[in-house]
């Protein structure tokens, strides 16, 4: 499936539109909105989620009033979980934006569900009641600053090594052991720590409460 290409500017929220690379999407992800983004930062973490991609398809659609003209309307995202066969068509809007735009959105929509219907999907719509109000949202923030971050690999390899032995751990237990075994001070290695995280190389909950020192992890 080829994937429409955004231009980058202003959104409705205002926000700056930007994009975001994500190993579930295999490309740059762009976005229209600061809501988008979040979204895309929940399924990048998410464990469930197994791909998603932007702007899957074009729909077209009769706008209300009788007009014979026919329009077009693109959801934001496809979502495909792992556990489920069904996929979700997706579409991210402020709850201000849907209260003003009701009637605008309401035949776009419409026509959305019915698309998905034949498809063997589903389709929803996200607000920032679904986006903001989880901790996954806040953990998938500060992984992503290191998932890209240069980090010794003989580190990363010693961390692995031990949480692998002892199949569960935190990260202060880790980073404690990790710098008895590497002469490094457990300062230096908790970004380690958040980088084998952030890469999916170590499991640990990130939809229970935000990321501490306490925080269960185990081996994969």
């Amino acid at each position: 499936m080829q994937i429409p290409t955004r231009k980058i500017g202003i959104g409705y929220s205002g926000s700056l539109r930007g994009a975001l690379p994500s190993s579930k999407a295999d490309h740059v992800v762009r976005v229209e909105s600061a809501l988008e983004r979040s979204l895309c930062l929940l399924l990048e973490f998410d464990p469930r989620v197994r791909y998603f991609c932007e702007q899957p398809v074009t729909i077209p659609y009769h706008p209300p009033g009788g007009s014979r003209g026919v329009r077009h309307y693109t959801p934001d995202f496809l979502i495909q979980y792992e556990d489920e066969v069904q996929a979700v068509l997706a579409e991210v809007k402020y709850q201000s934006e849907l209260d003003a735009k009701a009637a605008e959105l309401a035949p776009k929509f419409d026509a959305a569900r019915h698309y998905a219907a034949e498809q063997g999907w589903a389709f929803r719509v996200f607000t920032e009641a679904d986006i903001l109000a989880t901790p996954l949202l806040g953990n998938a923030r500060l992984l992503l600053r290191f998932r890209t971050a240069p980090v010794p690999s003989c580190h990363t390899t010693a961390l692995l090594d031990l949480l692998t032995r002892a199949q569960k751990s935190t990260p202060q237990d880790l980073i404690t052991a990790g710098a008895y075994f590497t002469g490094a001070q457990p300062e230096e290695l908790l970004p380690h720590c958040w980088h084998l995280l952030s890469c999916g190389r170590i499991g640990g909950d990130l939809t229970a409460a935000p990321l501490a020192m306490n925080t269960p992890l185990w081996s994969l």
